[in-house]
């Protein structure tokens, strides 16, 4: 067994047979005290007394020492018996009568220190038990305190090598999000991609930019082969007019949200370009785990969003024309501002068919969105 502090620890054999160095001492003196009954004539008579003296002896080494100790110390007070002399058979008295009063206090030493002996020898391996008990628990107990003072300094080692590495999990997420910023129109759809996979693996996304006549898909990323999802939607569809128009961001998590995404897309975001001032796109997840789905999806989707509109605005013309934000309906607004609102939907109207643009297709050879949008 290991050594533990304030304990010195011994290996476990089982219980002692011979008898201890205090109990050989104890042995001496009963000994002693039989050569000085022997050998000393003033020196009283014990087997007179009554009970007699050698009952001390056997009843405190068969109490503190157990068996062996004890039977020793009846068996020389047996033999100090002998040595000093039988006592006489009285006048009239049987054989069998003078062997029962001579033997009767010998035998119960020996009975005694048996019994006795015993019950201190389970008292013995029951402390002995207990001492192993506390050792072992002692010595797991230094092995926690060195196993947690080499966790926590693996566990700090750790910690600076995730510190000072170069590339972690984190950083290569930000470097991709940051990157659709600084993309060129050729490589969008590559960076779109791996912006996607690191923030959110396994999602299917896109992204819808203008056309003549709507909106239609420009990237994709996490698209099976024979994908369900729409790739182009109309100007008046709900979810082009909740997104492009009213620039707000869809989720599925609201009821109303989901009725307009009417199961093309979990989360639709816009994406802005010119500080806000156009919607050129926007951002769908038409699946994603789980796991990924919750209240900041919508948060992150925008991030990406807003860096994806970094790099359209500063490619496309800047003739593309801004998304006005829906106006309030003539219930919303009272029936007094239906009265004044007349007069500017005539107006509207008038102007909204003699200003029909000349050339509003793009060229046969370039059908990019990008391209048409600076021609627009």
């Amino acid at each position: 067994m290991s050594a533990t502090p304030g304990r010195q620890t011994k290996e476990w054999t089982g219980l002692p047979v011979l008898p201890s160095r205090m109990a050989l001492i104890e042995l001496g003196v009963l000994v002693a005290v039989i050569l000085l009954e022997r050998f000393v004539d003033p020196f009283p008579d014990l087997s007179r007394m009554n009970p007699h003296p050698y009952w001390i002896f056997v009843l405190l080494l068969s109490l503190q020492y157990g068996t062996v100790s004890g039977l020793l110390a009846a068996i020389v007070s047996i033999i100090g018996t002998i040595v000093l002399g039988l006592p006489e058979a009285d006048i009239g008295e049987s054989y069998f009568e003078y062997l029962v009063r001579v033997w009767t206090q010998p035998v119960l030493w020996l009975v005694m220190a048996l019994m006795l002996g015993s019950f201190r020898m389970r008292q013995i391996e029951f402390r002995d038990d207990l001492l192993r008990e506390v050792d072992d628990l002692q010595s797991r107990g230094v092995a926690l305190v060195d196993h947690a003072k080499h966790l926590k300094a693996r566990c700090d080692a750790l910690e600076r090598e995730l510190a000072a590495s170069a590339d972690p999990e984190a950083q290569r997420v930000l470097d991709a999000v940051a990157r659709l910023a600084r993309v060129s129109e050729g490589d969008g759809e590559a960076a779109f991609r791996s912006a996607m996979s690191l923030a959110f693996p396994n999602a299917q996304a896109s992204v819808f930019l203008v056309r003549p006549d709507g909106w239609s898909l420009a990237y994709s990323s996490g698209w099976p082969d024979r994908a369900r999802w729409k790739t182009s939607f109309g100007p008046s569809e709900p979810l082009v007019e909740a997104v492009a128009v009213e620039r707000r961001a869809l989720s599925i998590l609201a009821a109303k949200d989901d009725a307009v995404l009417a199961g093309q897309g979990q989360f639709a975001v816009p994406i802005p370009a010119d500080g806000g001032a156009r919607t050129v796109g926007f951002v769908k997840v038409e699946a994603m785990p789980a796991a990924q789905i919750g209240p900041a999806t919508v948060e992150r989707l925008s991030l990406v969003a807003r860096q994806l509109g970094l790099s359209l605005g500063r490619d496309i013309a800047a003739g593309v024309p801004a998304q006005p934000a829906r106006e309030p309906s003539l219930a919303q607004q009272g029936l007094s501002a239906a009265v004044r609102y007349l007069p500017r939907i005539r107006w509207r109207s008038r102007n909204e068919v003699t200003a029909q643009p000349a050339d509003t297709a793009p060229a046969s050879g370039d059908a990019s969105p990008r391209s048409y949008l600076r021609r627009t």
